[in-house]
């Protein structure tokens, strides 16, 4: 039975046989298919431990777009249609059941325990040609009758199909992450190697070829390939974060042996950072991939590895299998329907690739379910394309359609041949959107691989998290996503390139920053710091479907470094109260500032690996370090030294004074640097009331001239100036005096000016204010009387008091 709407077509299924694990295309037969629609291939493992198929289905179908390995002339259109049982059951006949027309062939990954020649030459024995073999890797074709004698053979593992590889694309942003401002600390990923997988490169693009230090094709058009702009593309934006790191290009065809190699040619080349821009689809996203554990053994290698998780979120569909109404058609959401829509129910055509899969990856499955690809048309629907494996428990839990679609509207229907129904299914396509979908789980291989940074998509413009991203979590409950990264900006190769495929070497870019700054750091030091050095973005907190959010390069180079010193002058003298600045190298950008203390010490923690400038001004003398590094951790002291204070002058005045009174101010001036000197001068300025000179002749002081020394080389010499504070001065004004020195030698000067702060207060000396009897010094009554003045909340300081009982001491001795 078949739902509302539906009718099957007369399809002849062919049946293809996988076993073990080697990549193995299999010879099968098929019967003639009706014009216009297509040709399926089936998969029946009998071997006791089969791998996943990496493509075990294939169906091409629409006008036109049969094959030659079908034949029309059998067909008869007006032929009623087959019963979709009857259908499944020719496609669990034995293959030497079906009428056989030609052969198709399918390609398939062998894991074996060793290669030898003799292994070989058994395998060619039984008609397996190895196409490529890699270690303890193969991939064959073999005939279909053949797989079960391969599957016996005791040095074979597992048999699993090739898969899917798709890339992801995505544009650059690296001002967006602050990587420019890596940049301008000299932190540009010198001296690390990063290995970029790919279908092909243009190493001679001149963005990248002055980076391009390797390249390895496992291709078999060589480090071309097919298409060169989505790999230059993905190179372009690892140098345009990490501008001087060094590219090791390698690209691959076909599915996950090419892959696998790719990697382990890496490793072989001590490369430092890894990146995919690549998905493998239609497979378990729990890590055992042999294209994800090719990423985590780099990684344990001492590689960051790093993937884009995938543009499938609206191409991913998820949930347990249920039928509540015994009708054998899966329910695809909540509400009961049973149908999934390609291209969200609208017309759509093309090439497509459909994956539905359950269970554990290579893991023989006795659980049964169907998939059909139906075309909505007038009347009864039409059946295009049907993949109906039989699993019983010697076939892993997969089923693919492959198929080639003329315009109309296409959904697809789930069915549950012999099951119990406990399973979680997955559908997967690798082009059309699908509706329902479930953007839950979309994340594909090798960023579900364990250790692999995942990378998501946001947008450049606004930041928004594009509804393609893939989310986690992986089948095994990891988060799956890391970070995000940006998508939609302009590279010279793809213009817009946009998707998850350069998001990942964006974050790849980063690494090498990492790298540069702290080579000891570990692929999980590495992943830890771009984690942390992320900005919440999407939901709240660190999800599935943004990870740790945006990455910020500046945050990810903040280290434990520290830059420190102490100023002084050119004779050693160390210089207190001098402004120091720490900058950026390349761009004067000032990171910090502080002042040295009065031993001419400066420090500046928690500073960033990079390169640097030390800056100090003091006076009107400025003068700059010469360019350091500041390395992770560690702790600089540059050189930097001032001319100094040639003339060095300090002021001695009260900070408070009374209306009316006459206070003394005591100016020292210091020789540093004046090698005999033949003149100079003191000048001190009270500017505005209420402070003003006694004699205003007394300044300036013009030394060697009336008896007023010069002092030589670190000789200091006083003056004293009378100033008196005018009556009407109101309590709490501030008063300010400027004082001056200056040194002449020959046709050289220098000076130096200070500034003090005076108070005007109501308070009197203490001494006067309790001299009440007009005698010298203090009597003890009026020391009790100060005390009792204090205690009592009056306008007295404890410093006043302690002024009274000092003056009493003294009189008293």
């Amino acid at each position: 039975m078949l739902p509302s709407g539906q009718t099957s077509v007369p399809l002849r299924p062919v049946l293809l046989i996988a076993a073990g694990v080697v990549l193995i295309c299999l010879t099968t037969t098929s019967a003639g298919a009706v014009a216009g629609q297509s040709e399926l291939h089936f998969s029946d493992d009998s071997a006791s431990a089969p791998e996943w198929s990496e493509g075990v289905m294939m169906a091409r179908s629409g006008p036109g777009n049969t094959t030659n390995e079908s034949s029309n002339s059998s067909a008869d259109p007006a032929a009623p249609p087959y019963n979709a049982t009857e259908l499944r059951e020719q496609a669990r006949q034995p293959a030497g059941a079906a009428q056989t027309t030609s052969e198709t062939q399918e390609q398939y990954l062998l894991q074996t325990a060793g290669v030898t020649e003799q292994r070989l030459a058994k395998l060619k024995s039984l008609d397996a040609n190895v196409e490529v073999r890699h270690r303890d890797l193969l991939q064959i074709r073999a005939p279909s009758q053949q797989l079960p004698a391969i599957r016996q053979l005791t040095w074979v593992r597992s048999v699993a199909p090739l898969g899917q590889a798709t890339p992801a694309e995505v544009s650059e942003g690296v001002s967006i992450l602050n990587a420019d401002s890596a940049h301008a600390r000299g932190i540009t990923g010198a001296d690390i190697k990063v290995g970029v997988i790919d279908n092909g490169f243009d190493p001679n693009n001149p963005e990248i070829s002055e980076n391009v230090e390797a390249v390895r094709s496992f291709h078999s058009r060589g480090i071309t390939g097919t298409n060169t702009r989505h790999g230059t593309a993905v190179s372009e934006i690892v140098v345009d974060t990490a501008p001087n790191a060094s590219l090791h290009l390698v690209n691959f065809e076909g599915g996950q042996i090419r892959f696998v190699q790719s990697v382990n040619y890496l490793i072989e080349q001590d490369v430092d950072v890894i990146v995919a821009s690549y998905g493998f689809f239609g497979l378990p996203r729990d890590g055992s991939l042999p294209a994800s554990e090719a990423f985590t053994r780099a990684q344990n290698e001492g590689i960051v590895t790093v993937s884009s998780t995938g543009n499938s979120a609206e191409k991913h569909w998820e949930r347990p299998a249920r039928d509540s109404d015994d009708d054998t058609f899966i329910e695809v959401n909540e509400q009961g329907a049973e149908k999934i829509y390609l291209n969200d129910g609208e017309a759509i055509q093309g090439s497509e690739s459909i994956f539905l899969y359950w269970g554990q990856y290579a893991e023989p499955s006795n659980q049964d379910y169907d998939l059909a690809l139906y075309k909505q048309t007038q009347g009864d629907d039409t059946l295009v394309a049907e993949s109906t494996a039989p699993q019983r428990g010697n076939n892993p839990g997969q089923e693919v359609i492959r198929t080639n679609l003329d315009a109309g509207v296409y959904y697809l229907v789930i069915t549950n041949f012999d099951a119990d129904g406990s399973q979680t299914l997955n559908i997967d396509t690798t082009e059309a959107p699908i509706v329902p979908n479930v953007s839950r789980g979309s994340i594909t291989a090798p960023a579900s691989g364990v250790g692999v940074i995942g990378v998501g998509a946001f947008s450049s413009a606004n930041f928004a998290i594009p509804s393609y991203s893939s989310q986690g979590p992986t089948d095994d409950g990891r988060r799956g996503v890391d970070v995000v990264a940006p998508t939609g900006v302009s590279t010279a190769a793809f213009t817009p390139f946009g998707g998850t495929s350069a998001a990942a070497p964006h974050i790849a870019g980063l690494s090498a920053l990492a790298l540069q700054a702290n080579p000891s750091l570990s692929p999980r030091n590495v992943t830890e710091r771009i984690q942390q050095s992320a900005t919440d973005t999407g939901p709240p907190g660190v999800d599935i479907e943004t990870g740790y959010g945006r990455p910020d390069a500046e945050q990810l180079l903040i280290g434990q470094g520290t830059v420190s010193g102490v100023i002084a002058t050119e004779t050693g003298q160390p210089v207190s109260d001098a402004t120091v600045r720490l900058l950026i190298a390349d761009t004067d950008k000032v990171v910090s500032s502080t002042t040295t203390d009065n031993q001419g010490e400066y420090v500046f923690s928690d500073i960033a690996t990079g390169q640097y400038i030390v800056e100090v001004e003091f006076g009107q003398d400025t003068n700059r370090s010469e360019i350091f590094s500041v390395p992770d951790g560690g702790t600089v002291s540059p050189e930097v030294s001032i001319t100094g204070a040639a003339v060095e002058l300090s002021v001695a005045a009260p900070a408070t004074v009374q209306p009316g009174s006459t206070v003394t101010v005591t100016a020292e001036v210091t020789n540093r640097d004046v090698p005999e000197a033949s003149s100079g001068l003191i000048n001190l300025s009270t500017g505005a009331a209420p402070l003003s000179l006694a004699n205003e002749r007394t300044s300036p002081v013009f030394l060697g001239f009336g008896g007023n020394p010069i002092p030589a080389v670190d000789d200091t010499v006083s003056q004293e100036f009378e100033l008196i504070v005018a009556e009407e001065a109101a309590v709490g004004q501030n008063a300010t005096l400027t004082a001056e020195a200056r040194l002449q030698n020959g046709d050289a000067t220098r000076n130096t000016t200070t500034t003090r702060t005076v108070t005007i207060s109501n308070q009197q000396d203490p001494a006067q204010r309790f001299d009440t009897n007009g005698e010298p010094g203090i009597q003890g009554d009026e020391v009790l009387d100060a005390i009792s003045q204090f205690n009592e909340g009056g306008d007295l300081e404890p410093g006043d008091v302690l002024d009274v009982i000092s003056a009493f001491n003294e009189n008293n001795a």
